[in-house]
């Protein structure tokens, strides 16, 4: 039994269809798939299959407006973007180290 079936979570995944043509697209489509009763968000900061670039700022914006806790998941971010953390007010920002400083 996973996590979230022993804390009765729910997990959602939302699609987004391609192409994008702006970040507000994607902005939209999370805003629309979004339940209500959401409590913590996760996003890629870059997602792995198609190295699409989320516009997390905006994606950390529209969770706080809705009481909504964020995790971002930097693991294919790290070391390609500059991120002030400070600016994107995450309350999680993971990363790992096997990627690009090869680590183990």
């Amino acid at each position: 039994m996973g996590a979230a079936a022993c804390s009765q979570a729910q997990m959602v995944f939302g699609n987004i269809c391609f192409p994008v043509s702006s970040p507000q697209d994607i902005v939209a489509a999370v805003a629309s798939q979004m339940p209500a009763h959401t409590r913590l968000a996760v996003f890629d900061s870059i997602t792995s299959n198609t190295a699409l670039v989320l516009p997390i700022r905006e994606l950390v914006a529209l969770c706080r407006s809705r009481g909504i806790q964020v995790l971002v998941d930097a693991a294919h971010s790290l070391m390609q973007q500059e991120v002030d953390l400070a600016a994107l007010d995450a309350d999680f920002y993971v990363a790992n180290c096997h990627k690009w400083l090869a680590g183990p």
